[in-house]
């Protein structure tokens, strides 16, 4: 295996990934319990099958992509806790732990950076939104755009 900051970049939105489904779970199953490996079966079988984990993280990764374009329709609470039961399982067996995004504030010259950029796309200003955007990368943060709105999240750290 070749160590790359690239590739522990992809590690960290994986498990990034990973904890905001799981939070989107804990929270849809509400109360109900859930039993079975639901999504992640195949996750399982590749384990059981001489250990296969490539196969088995592929699968996982597969899995969470479904169920992140079936969360747009919604889940019933029962289908909600057999997936985090299933996600939790195969994440247990893996030794996987996600990564759940800190609410850490941005300081207030990068908020207003943000603001500028936002600013920019507003008025379809693209080379002044890409050169603010790339401003704040330098600065360690990284631009999310959502439908609407917009946050700063901290990026990894690398040396």
């Amino acid at each position: 295996m070749n160590f790359s900051w690239d590739t522990m970049s992809a590690v960290h939105h994986g498990r990034e990934r990973l904890g905001k489904l799981r939070s989107w779970l804990v929270e849809s199953s509400k109360e109900a319990k859930g039993v079975g490996w639901g999504s992640f079966q195949t996750s399982w079988d590749a384990l059981r099958e001489d250990l296969e984990t490539p196969r088995a993280l592929g699968a996982m990764y597969s899995a969470v992509g479904e169920l992140e374009q079936k969360r747009k329709a919604g889940f019933s609470s029962e289908a909600a806790a057999r997936e985090l039961a299933g996600l939790d399982r195969i994440l247990a067996v893996l030794g996987v732990e996600p990564a759940y995004e800190k609410n850490e504030e941005p300081p207030d010259e990068i908020r207003s950076l943000g603001e500028a950029r936002e600013a920019a796309r507003k008025a379809k200003d693209w080379k002044e939104s890409d050169r603010l955007r790339d401003e704040l990368a330098k600065s360690g943060w990284e631009v999310r755009d959502g439908a609407g709105s917009w946050r700063l999240v901290r990026k990894p750290i690398h040396p």
